[in-house]
């Protein structure tokens, strides 16, 4: 609870800094707007009137060509519409009607006026100015102005023309006291006003609403990506309702998403870790128990060897034996009975390792099995790290964009002035916010690199280890032909020995059929001993290829440990 007080309080800063630029935006806004309204009032106002002002002209002149038939004319200081004299008792009426001042000029001289003196009496007599006379009476054109001065009053006036046919002989005044069209717009002003701060207040009281509803939603966004920050994945990042189906919405949902999506990821990786954690181990203990049953496999070659080469030494003394066949026949017969037995000898030896090199061909096999399953898992984890880094590119990406959000507010906020102060106090902190997001994703990549080097390294371990493997199954494979052509020629040698056995008694007579036999017992014997060689030589690589294979495999074993350790932050 202390927690969540103190985070609140740490961005709280934000909810009056949105309330400083709605208010003044707002105020701003109002002001400019009621300017606007203002003038377009007093514009709207004075072209109304002059509307009007220009209809009731038109209306008396029309009443005039109706009432009257002729044109206009001056006698003896009275104004006549054909023979009809014109009074004021018209313009009296619409005076009284319409609260408007008239007056006809014939030329430039007010012959009847509704507008009076201080005594009452009808102001006569006078000149009109220059500038309605220049634009009414020479020109034809309707003049219309404000701030016409009559008697010290304030008139907003229309001068009509007053034409016979095409002939300007006169002008009909029109006006209308500007106080009066001053009140009409000073009514509507306050109106404005009144209404204009109304709506001012309740757009105020709304959007400080939506302004805590805004802060509220990023204060728990901020606080669920707090908790996805240190390392816990199990977030349920919500907003008010409010602001579920717009950006901050948005943003919820994808960082939900983005800790589902991590949460999977490091299952998976941390799964995959122990498989090849528990497989490396596994690898291990083949390779030692490979290890140990070549050194066996040397060693008995090794007693192979020495057996085929004593085998040789026999057969050259057995030769040597035959040239004193006769003589010594006895001393033959021993002879017979020992190579008899070192046959047998050398037989059970080949039979053994013969087993043994077939077991080898099983162990190696397994092995061969165990390193395409570590290529799998390897892939596997590569995989699952190319997951990760696609999902730290889309934070890059959402960072990046973030920035470009940043430096674009505060261009404007700079552009704004004082008043933009407040937002780019705002953009400052989003561009921080931005840059600790791209920290985080740098420091991802990082470990992701680490992690993707580890298990290239380990597939190319694997690689050779195959490779080894398959080199060492291939000489197995050979060696056990070779233990069969031993096997092969030690049977010769015992049915050989045995037939001499039988035959001791007739050697005599058989002394050139001995001879040949002690021969090819002889070359046989070179043969196995160079088959032997070649096989202890074989099991000696197959014995340097388990040292490779047992380093590759602690090698492994440690990247298993490393990549757990690097897993292990997330929970």
């Amino acid at each position: 609870m202390e927690e969540n007080k103190t985070e609140n309080k740490k961005y709280s800063g934000l909810l009056w800094k949105m309330l400083f630029i709605v208010g003044i935006s707002t105020l701003l806004l109002y002001g400019s707007l009621l300017i606007t309204a203002i003038m377009n009032s007093q514009r709207s106002t004075k072209t109304l009137y002059s509307e009007k002002l220009s209809s009731i002209a038109i209306s008396l002149l029309e009443s005039y060509d109706n009432m009257m038939d002729g044109d206009y004319s001056l006698k003896n200081g009275n104004v006549f519409k054909g023979n009809t004299v014109l009074t004021e008792d018209l313009l009296d009426k619409i005076h009284e009607r319409d609260e408007v001042h008239m007056t006809i000029f014939y030329g430039d001289t007010r012959y009847l006026t509704t507008i009076k003196d201080s005594n009452g009496k009808r102001i006569v007599g006078t000149k009109a100015s220059e500038a309605v006379i220049n634009t009414v009476l020479k020109e034809g054109q309707i003049y219309t102005t404000e701030g016409v001065d009559i008697q010290g009053t304030k008139y907003f006036a229309t001068y009509e023309p007053l034409k016979n046919g095409d002939e300007v002989v006169g002008i009909l005044f029109i006006g209308l006291e500007e106080s009066k069209i001053q009140a009409v717009i000073n009514e509507l002003i306050l109106h404005l006003v009144v209404v204009g701060t109304i709506l001012a207040i309740v757009i105020l009281i709304v959007a400080s609403l939506l302004c805590m509803m805004i802060v509220k939603s990023i204060q728990l966004v901020v606080k669920d990506l707090n908790v996805l920050a240190s390392g816990d994945l199990n977030i349920n990042c919500k907003v008010k309702a409010a602001n579920k189906k717009d950006e901050l919405g948005g943003l919820a949902d994808s960082a939900n998403r983005l800790a589902s999506e991590l949460r999977e990821v490091v299952k998976n990786i941390q799964r995959n870790s122990q498989i090849l954690n528990e497989d490396s181990e596994s690898l291990n203990g083949v390779v030692s128990d490979t290890s140990s049953s070549v050194s066996n496999v040397v060693s008995a070659m090794e007693d192979v060897a020495q057996g085929a080469t004593g085998q040789a030494e026999t057969s050259t003394d057995l030769m040597a034996s035959v040239e004193e066949l006769s003589a010594n026949l006895d001393m033959i017969t021993g002879h017979v009975d020992e190579l008899n037995e070192t046959t047998k000898s050398v037989s059970d030896v080949a039979n053994q390792t013969k087993e043994t090199m077939i077991e080898l061909l099983g162990v190696n096999e397994e092995t061969k099995n165990s390193v395409e399953a570590i290529v799998t898992q390897s892939n596997d984890t590569m995989n699952s790290v190319e997951e990760i880094n696609s999902i730290v590119k889309a934070i890059e990406e959402i960072t990046t964009q973030t920035n470009l959000l940043s430096l674009n507010a505060s261009i404007e906020a700079a552009r704004a002035g004082e008043a933009g102060r407040g937002f780019a106090v705002v953009a400052g902190e989003i561009g921080k916010l931005a840059q600790e997001s791209s920290d985080s994703a740098r420091r991802i990549t990082d470990i992701i690199t680490n992690i993707i080097s580890q298990v290239e390294r380990s597939a190319s371990l694997s690689d050779e280890l195959s490779k080894n493997t398959n080199h060492q199954i291939s000489k197995l494979v050979e060696t056990q032909r070779t233990m069969e052509t031993v096997l092969s020629g030690v049977v010769d040698i015992s049915t050989n020995t045995e037939s001499i056995n039988t035959e001791v008694k007739s050697l005599k007579l058989l002394k050139v059929s001995i001879s040949d036999a002690v021969e090819t017992l002889s070359a046989t014997s070179e043969e196995n001993a160079a088959a032997a060689e070649e096989t202890s030589a074989s099991a000696t690589i197959i014995e340097e290829n388990m040292s490779v294979l047992k380093n590759s495999s602690n090698d492994i074993v440690n990247v298993a440990e490393d990549l757990q350790i690097a897993v292990s932050y997330f929970k």
